[in-house]
Formats: structure tokens, C-alpha cells, sequence
């Protein structure tokens, strides 16, 4: 008799090497002034009103702010000032009224004495020459204006005509003649280090209380981070500021900024993405990425800076599915949440909120050197994912995978087992009440991939997965995926073993048991093969019938030809 027993060796110790979310790059992500008063509040060291003022001086007036929130405001750009505003326009009536009074004039309109239209027709700018708020004032064209704001305007209505003419998103509502007549409204200006803010400003006419609004642009726009501008650095900057500004002006035509707080993560990741719609070589939001990917077990709706370097996420609605889903998603904003608003947009393509993110994570994984051309198009230049843990030895058992957030995953390896050993068995056990969605990827010694999803059950949430040939397999990788709405962290466990061809009784060995419960199974009604019944599928026929039990028996007894592997 032919018996074949599985030896787990010193790997019951379940070694492994653990590699906890790490920076995966030299550039390590620097806290702006924003997210250290806001870290400042979270501990009850500074009050609701004096944080949401800070953070309104850090924008309009950074030397107001004491130590050591003034040094910060100008070591480190705030990106967008528009979230600032609209959690400051949304807590007014829990404010003592001079808190009110500071915050509605540190974002007013301001005089000017100087103005440009664009050449498009479509903006204003107002500017000044002579005062603290001056722009540089060169004028090499000799046109009589700097050209500064002439290069400001034709990037200004390059991105009204990708943005509204071409991509279709709505024109922001007139503001009537609030800014002396019906264009847009620009202001380059004094507002820290601060890339660009837009201000929501009077109802507009659609019943879904669409907003007009105006944009407050930095006044030089030196000293940022590098991008890859072939004009320079500068001018990358100002080139995506206007598209991502302006994106924000179509985001109030179809919902008020009041009610974006909430929002604000697809309200950034949005107007971040749109600058490389609109200005594709500049790549400036790359300076964000490793924002994102540093620790990617933190929600997808976290409100810090992480939204900038998740601007992925609209790019794979752009680059799986189609370029308007995000703008689809934004018209229904009229009427939805973001949260349903894109889950409602993805159903015309057969998904929806968490197919999306599930998706989003697993292109994560295909970045800077695993980038395979196959996922993100830009994805070489993207960090990589850090990896929570590596394992070399087997079985694994019930091992806690990191907690996760809401809209979050994790990455962990599986390197091949030298052993020649037979199928392998994955699986995943995720806290009960919360959706997952956890994925395999199996890449074999030849470069090629398979991925693999759990069938889980839907009140346990545990499920498992059969893979052949783990031997040739150059490794796998769970994705973890919580991707539940709403709540706070879960855990998750998994586990891995191997199956014995022909062990129909999962006892681990192949021997004259395993091949009478086969027997027994076929012809006299009983139990199917465990842990599945493809273990007594010798043939790999699809079925169960008198073929396999021939092979079993020739393989038993008569140290006959292996099995087929029934998972390939």
C-alpha cells in the first residue's frame, strides 16, 4: 500500500517574516499645518473654535498663528484650502460671533487694482501691483500685464475647456455682477503657502441648491514641491492649481459646499485627479502619493491628507471604466451622497462602491517595480504598496491579518513552498457584520497571474479558496479588503495548509480509507469527499463516477500514476 503523509516540519511554528506598513520610499509624508492643529484638537489641547481658526489663519494669515503652528504654515504647502472652508462655513452658528466675523472676512472677496479677462472670456482675474498682495509684476511680452496672470488666464480657460467643454461637467452658476460682472472670479493673492482655495458664494438657480463661487490663487506660486513641467516648477504648479480650483467651481453646480464636509475625501481625490486630466505631464500630485500608500489599512474616506494621494481611485474609474464615470458621480451628487452618488454611477457597469475599491486595491498592488502595464498607466512612477507580512514556512493558522478601516486593505505574501507538495488550501476569516472582499493573486514561475475571489459566506464571513502546484508558484499575495461603508477598524484571520491528492477523508494521507470513502461516496450515497468534493475528483472530470475510483485504487495500491490536480 501506497501511503503519502504531509511532514509540516518546523513550518507548525508558523515562521514567517513580518514587515508591518512601512514608508516605501525615502520621501517619508510631512504633516501640513492643518493636519497638526487637527492632531492638536484630537488630544483636547486646543478647543473646537481656537482649531478651526488656526487652521482659517494658516490659509489667509499664517503669521497670526502662534508657535509652532506659524513655522509649520510655512514649511509645508496646504494643498487645497477648500476643505478649510467648507468645515468653517458649516460650523458658523457654533461659533462666538467674532470667530464668525474673522472667518467670512479672511475669505471675502478683496479689492483690487488691477484686473484681466481671459482670453477666453470665461474669467476675471483681480490682481494687485502694488500692495502685499502683488504679483510678480515682470512683463517681458511688453502687453502692459504681468505675465504672470497672463499665463494664470490660459491656464485658467484650459481647464473650463477640458473640463466643461470637452468632459461635460457643469459650468459653475454666475454670480450675477458680485465681482463687477458675470465671469468667474479669480483673485491671486496672499494665502500662506497655500497652493489655492475656492469660495462658495450665493445660492444659484437649480432646485438642487446648486452654488456660485470664486477662487482665491496664491499670489507666486514659488516654493513648492518639483514637478515634472518641462517650463518649471512654477509653472507646474500653476497650471494644476487652475484645474483643480476650477474642478472644485464644477463640483458647487451640482452640490453645496455645506454639505461636502463629509465629502471631502471625494471632493479632493476628484479636483487632485483632474490635474492630470487637464495637465497630464506636470505630475505634480505625485508629490501626494506616498500620502496614500504609506499605510494602506487607513480608510479610503480619511479626511488628512491622504485624499490628495488617493486620487487612484478616480483613475481607475477613468482608465478601467470610462473617463465620465466621475463626473457621472458628481451629477448625481445632486441628489446622493458621495458614497451612493459613485455607487449608483458604477452600477451601469455592473459594479458599484466596494467592486470599485476592491479593484482600486488590486491595481494598488501593480506599482513601481511590479508595475505589469497592465493596471495604471502611469503605475511605474507610483510608490509601491508596502507589504504586512511575507510567509516562507507552512501551514499558517489563524493568524491575524492587520485591522482595517473602513474602505481599507492589506497586501501579504506567500512565497513557494519548496517541498513539491500538493494543493494548497486559503482561508480567509473576516469579522462577522462587515463586508469583505478579499482577493488572491497567484503568479506562477513564468510571469503569467491568476486572481482568485473568496466566496465567503454571508454571515460568517469566512470562505476558502483551492489552488494546485504550489511548488511552481513564484508567490501569491491575499489582498485583504474591508469594504464596508461605514464603522471603525475589523480584524480579519487566515490560514494555510496543504491537501493530499486523493485524500478523500482530509486526514492527510492517500491510503486504503481514503479510497473505500470514495467508494462509498459514488455508490452507496455517502459522504462527498471533504474539505471539498473535488478531492475525490481524481480525473478532473468535473464529477465524481467509477474512473476516479480506478485511479484511486491504481494509486493506492498499486503505486500507480498521481492524480490530476483538480484546482488548476
Amino acid at each position: 500500500m501506497r501511503k503519502r503523509t504531509l511532514i509540516w516540519c518546523v513550518a507548525a511554528l508558523g515562521l514567517s517574516i513580518w514587515a508591518r506598513p512601512a514608508i516605501a520610499s525615502d520621501r517619508a509624508p510631512t504633516p501640513d499645518v492643518i493636519h497638526q492643529i487637527e492632531a492638536a484638537a484630537a488630544r483636547g489641547t486646543l478647543d473646537f473654535e481656537s482649531a478651526l481658526l488656526y487652521k482659517v489663519r494658516a490659509i489667509s494669515n499664517p503669521a497670526a498663528l502662534p508657535e509652532p503652528y506659524r513655522a509649520q504654515a510655512t514649511a509645508t504647502p496646504i494643498r487645497c484650502g477648500t476643505p478649510v472652508v467648507a468645515e468653517a462655513y458649516s460650523s458658523l452658528n457654533r461659533l462666538s460671533v467674532s470667530a464668525q466675523n474673522e472667518i467670512t472676512s479672511s475669505f471675502s472677496r478683496r479689492p483690487t487694482d488691477s484686473t484681466y479677462v481671459s482670453p477666453g472670456g470665461y474669467f476675471v482675474l483681480h490682481y494687485d501691483l502694488d500692495s502685499v498682495n502683488a504679483v510678480p509684476s515682470a512683463d517681458d511680452d511688453s502687453s502692459g500685464f504681468p505675465d504672470f496672470i497672463e499665463r494664470l488666464a490660459l491656464y485658467l480657460d484650459s481647464a473650463w475647456n477640458v473640463e466643461v467643454e470637452t468632459l461635460g461637467w457643469r459650468r459653475p452658476p454666475s454670480d450675477g455682477t458680485a465681482g463687477g460682472d458675470s465671469l468667474y472670479d479669480v483673485y491671486p493673492t496672499s494665502i500662506g503657502f497655500t497652493y489655492g482655495v475656492t469660495v462658495q458664494d450665493s445660492p444659484g438657480p437649480e432646485e438642487w441648491n446648486d452654488y456660485s463661487s470664486y477662487i482665491l490663487l496664491n499670489k507666486s506660486f514659488l516654493g513648492f514641491p518639483p514637478n515634472d513641467d518641462p517650463e518649471g516648477d512654477q509653472i507646474g504648479s500653476m497650471k494644476v492649481t487652475c484645474a483643480h480650483e476650477f474642478n472644485h467651481a464644477c463640483q458647487f453646480a451640482t452640490s453645496p459646499l455645506h454639505t461636502l464636509v463629509a465629502d471631502s475625501w471625494w471632493q479632493e481625490i476628484s479636483a487632485t485627479w483632474m490635474e492630470d486630466i487637464v495637465y497630464d505631464m506636470v505630475n505634480d500630485n505625485y508629490n501626494y502619493l506616498e500620502d496614500y500608500f504609506v499605510d494602506p489599512t487607513i480608510s479610503l474616506f480619511d479626511g488628512g491628507l491622504r485624499k490628495y494621494g488617493a486620487f487612484g481611485f478616480a483613475k481607475v474609474m477613468e482608465e478601467a471604466y470610462d473617463t465620465a464615470v466621475v463626473r457621472d458621480a458628481w451629477e448625481l451628487m445632486r441628489w446622493l451622497q458621495a458614497k451612493q452618488a459613485i455607487d449608483s454611477a458604477m452600477s451601469f457597469y455592473g459594479s458599484g462602491l466596494s467592486g470599485l475599491f476592491a479593484r482600486f486595491a488590486d491595481w494598488n498592488y501593480f506599482t513601481n517595480s511590479r508595475d505589469d502595464g497592465l493596471h495604471f498607466s502611469e503605475g511605474a512612477e507610483y510608490p509601491l504598496m508596502p507589504i504586512y507580512a511575507t510567509h516562507l514556512l507552512y501551514p499558517i493558522l489563524n493568524r491575524p491579518g492587520p485591522d482595517l478601516q473602513t474602505m481599507a486593505s492589506s497586501y501579504i505574501h506567500f512565497e513557494p513552498d519548496p517541498s513539491g507538495r500538493d494543493m494548497v488550501e486559503f482561508t480567509f476569516n473576516g469579522a462577522n457584520g462587515i463586508d469583505w472582499a478579499p482577493t488572491l493573486i497567484q503568479f506562477d514561475s513564468s510571469g503569467s497571474r491568476q486572481t482568485f475571489e473568496f466566496d465567503l459566506d454571508p454571515v460568517t464571513s469566512d470562505g476558502k479558496l483551492y489552488l494546485s502546484s504550489f511548488d511552481d508558484m513564484a508567490r501569491a499575495v491575499l489582498i485583504g479588503n474591508n469594504v464596508h461603508w461605514s464603522g471603525g477598524a475589523d480584524h480579519y484571520t487566515y490560514s494555510v495548509r496543504f491537501l493530499t491528492r486523493a485524500d478523500c477523508d482530509d486526514d492527510a494521507d492517500a491510503d486504503i480509507f481514503d479510497m473505500l470513502y470514495l467508494i462509498e461516496s459514488i455508490f452507496s450515497g455517502g459522504p462527498l469527499p471533504v474539505p471539498v468534493w473535488q478531492m475525490g475528483d481524481l480525473n478532473c472530470s468535473g464529477g465524481l463516477d467509477i474512473l476516479d475510483v480506478s485511479i484511486s485504487i491504481d494509486y493506492i495500491l498499486k503505486d500507480g500514476a498521481a492524480p490530476c490536480a483538480p484546482f488548476e
